[in-house]
């Protein structure tokens, strides 16, 4: 089992009571570019040529790309929307992607070229 499939069964226990019996697909499809991203991201899409190398750059990156790909697979259907009030309840949606880019840069897992 490659670091992919490893990092889709650790969201989806992670995820426990808010995943939705059938949602494997969409998961594994919102993994793929988040994993995809945060290469790109981090620079580290260049020394991913082969899939261990790849696994390898993904298991650096684990944390960053399931705490990811929580968030957007929970805020599904308020992608576009930065913040919401009704009935005196607020919320505010942060920027996944850019929080992990940040989160990347901060711990420093982005390699300069």
């Amino acid at each position: 089992m490659g670091m992919q499939e490893t990092l889709l069964q650790e969201v989806i226990n992670d995820l426990a009571e808010n995943f939705r019996y059938g949602d494997d697909n969409i998961l594994a499809d919102i993994l793929e570019g988040v994993a995809d991203d945060a290469l790109l991201m981090s620079n580290r899409h260049y020394k991913a040529v082969t899939e261990a190398d790849r696994d390898a750059q993904l298991t650096i990156l684990a944390s960053n790309i399931k705490k990811a790909t929580k968030a957007i697979y929970l805020q599904r259907g308020v992608e576009d929307v930065k913040s919401n009030s009704q009935s005196g309840l607020s919320n505010t949606y942060e920027s996944v992607m850019e929080t992990m880019l940040n989160d990347i840069i901060r711990q420093n897992k982005r390699l300069l070229l």
